[in-house]
C-alpha cells in the first residue's frame, strides 16, 4: 500500500521501499497526479551490499530544488545523509554523518541537524552546513553539555522557526532561530526548571505554548514572538480538571488539539476568528481518534485518523469548515472481515474505594449476558501510557467464537488526565492492580463472563 502527503508543493508517495515524486512534465504543473512517477531513492539499491540499511527520512528544500534524504549502515541510528538535485536527478557530493534529524532553511542552500555522542546516542549538538562546502566547515550551533538531556531539533509547521528542545522527562528548555536567518544565534524561550514542561509552535506573530505551568493536565498560552518569556505568556485554552490536552498543531484558521476527555481520545477543533469549536465526531460509544500527518499550514482540510476494539484504523479528510469527511483509507483485513457484526460498549465499573474506572468491550452480535461466555480482558495502568481502544485483528478469531473483549482503563495511565496516572504510581501503586482485579469481577456480577 502506499502513503500519500503534501508538502512543499510535491507529492510525495513511499512504496515498496521507495521514495516517489509525482513531478509535471513542461504541460503539468508539480503536483498534478496524472504526472509519471520519478524514482528518487531506491532503497534496495542504497541497502546493496550492505550488512545493514535503515532509511531515515527526507526532506525537500522550499524551492523544491534539493532532496536530503537519511540512511542508517549501522543499526546504532547514526545517519548519513545524501543530497540529490531535483531537476537533474543527479546526486551532489554533500554527504556526511548525522545523528538522525535535518532540516532546511529557507535560503535553500543551508541544512540544520543534529549529532550523537558515539558512546551514549545521546542527541547533544547541533550544526550547520552550507550545501557545496566540506563538512569540517560546519559550525556548531549548540552543544548540550548536561549528560541527563537530550537535544531534539525541530522546524514549526509555517517553517519559520528552528526549534531546539532540551528535554528529559518533565524538565525542557526551549531555544528558537529565525528559518530565514540560519547564521544567527539560537535565543531562549525559558530557562529549564526541574518538572517544568513546555513545547513550542509558531502561528502568526506569536508562539503557541502547551505547559504543565500550574497546569497538571497542561494548558495552551501564547506568547509575542517578538518577547516570549515566561512573563508574557497568556491563556489560549486554560487548565481543565477534566481534559488532559495530549498535543496540537496549528492551520492559517484553525488550531486543533487531541485531547483525552471522559477517558477516550478525542480531536477537537477551534475556529481562530471566533473560537468557535467542535469534537470530531466518530459516532461510536468506544474508540481512539487522533490528529494524522498534517504538513500543510493553508487548508481547510485537517487528516485525522480513528479506531476501535472493532473498526480497523481509518484514515480521513475533514473538511473543518463544513465538517465533511472523506475516507482516505481503512487498514485492510483480511477473511471477509465486517465490523457490522460486532457491538462494542463503553461502561464505568464503580471499583472499591468508589472511583468509577472506564473499560471498553467488544463482542459479535447475538451476545447474550448469561454468564458463560469466554472473556479476554487486558489493561495496562504505568508509566502515563493510556492504554487506548485500538482495532486488533489477533482478537477477530476470539471474537468470532463467542468470547467478549475487554480493555480496563486503570489507573496508572492518563486516559482521565495526569491525576489518573499519579493515583495509580509509586505508593498508590496498588491502585493498578485492584483497578483490574474489579473490572474483572463486574465482568463476572454482570453476566458477561463466568470466573
Amino acid at each position: 500500500k502506499s502513503t500519500l502527503f503534501h508538502d512543499f508543493a510535491v507529492w510525495m508517495i513511499v512504496r515498496n521501499r521507495k521514495i516517489r515524486v509525482l513531478i509535471g512534465s513542461a504541460t503539468r504543473r508539480k503536483g498534478d497526479m496524472n504526472a509519471p512517477e520519478e524514482i528518487l531513492v531506491d532503497v534496495n539499491a542504497l541497502a546493496a551490499g550492505k550488512e545493514y540499511c535503515q532509511f531515515g527520512g527526507f526532506q525537500v528544500s522550499p524551492d523544491n530544488r534539493l532532496l536530503a534524504y537519511s540512511a542508517d549502515f549501522t543499526g546504532r541510528n547514526l545517519f548519513k545523509v545524501y543530497l540529490k538535485d531535483l531537476s537533474t536527478g543527479k546526486d551532489l557530493e554533500d554527504a556526511f554523518d548525522i545523528g538522525s534529524a535535518f532540516f532546511w532553511a529557507n535560503d535553500n542552500k543551508t541544512l540544520l541537524y543534529d549529532t550523537k555522542d558515539k558512546t551514549t546516542l545521546r542527541n547533544d549538538k547541533i550544526w550547520r552546513h552550507q550545501i557545496g562546502t566540506p563538512k569540517s566547515q560546519d559550525v556548531l550551533m549548540y552543544h548540550e553539555k548536561d549528560e541527563t538531556q537530550y537535544a531534539y531539533l525541530g522546524k514549526s509547521k509555517s517553517d519559520q522557526f528552528f526549534f531546539i528542545n532540551s528535554a528529559y522527562t518533565q524538565t525542557v528548555e526551549v531555544h528558537y532561530l529565525d528559518a530565514n536567518n540560519p547564521t544567527g544565534d539560537f535565543k531562549l524561550v525559558k530557562p529549564r526548571e526541574k518538572d517544568f514542561f513546555y513545547d513550542l509552535e509558531h502561528w502568526n506573530d506569536k508562539f503557541l505554548i502547551r505547559t504543565n505551568w500550574q497546569a497538571k493536565n497542561f494548558r495552551l498560552m501564547e506568547a509575542p514572538v517578538a518577547a516570549p518569556g515566561k512573563e508574557n505568556w497568556k491563556d489560549v485554552l486554560p487548565h481543565r480538571e477534566d481534559v488532559l490536552l495530549d498535543g496540537f498543531t496549528v492551520f492559517k484558521d484553525h488550531l486543533v488539539t487531541a485531547e483525552h476527555k471522559g477517558g477516550l481520545s478525542q480531536v477537537h477543533v477551534i475556529r481562530w476568528a471566533d473560537k468557535a469549536d467542535h469534537y470530531i465526531e466518530v459516532g461510536e460509544p468506544t474508540y481512539a481518534c487522533f490528529i494524522d500527518n498534517n504538513p500543510e499550514f493553508n487548508t481547510q482540510t485537517l487528516r485525522y485518523g480513528f479506531t476501535s476494539m472493532k473498526t480497523p484504523v481509518t484514515v480521513v479528510d475533514y473538511n473543518m469548515e463544513t465538517r465533511a469527511k472523506e475516507v482516505k483509507k481503512v487498514a485492510p483485513v483480511l477473511g471477509g472481515y465486517d465490523p457490522n457484526n460486532y457491538t462494542t460498549e463503553y461502561i464505568w465499573v464503580t471499583v472499591r474505594d468508589g472511583v468509577k474506572v472506564p473499560m471498553s468491550l467488544v463482542y459479535k452480535k447475538g451476545f447474550v449476558k448469561n454468564g458463560t461466555a469466554p472473556c479476554h480482558i487486558t489493561g495496562y495502568g504505568s508509566y502515563g501510557s493510556s492504554y487506548d481502544p485500538y482495532f486488533n485483528r489477533d482478537q477477530v478469531s476470539l471474537l468470532d467464537r463467542g468470547f467478549v473483549v475487554a480493555i480496563a482503563h486503570i489507573r496508572g495511565g492518563m486516559e482521565m488526565g495526569y491525576q489518573w496516572y499519579e493515583n495509580g504510581k509509586m505508593l498508590k501503586k496498588l491502585n493498578t492492580f485492584t483497578d483490574f482485579i474489579d473490572c474483572s469481577d463486574y465482568l463476572v456480577n454482570a453476566q458477561y463472563t463466568s470466573p
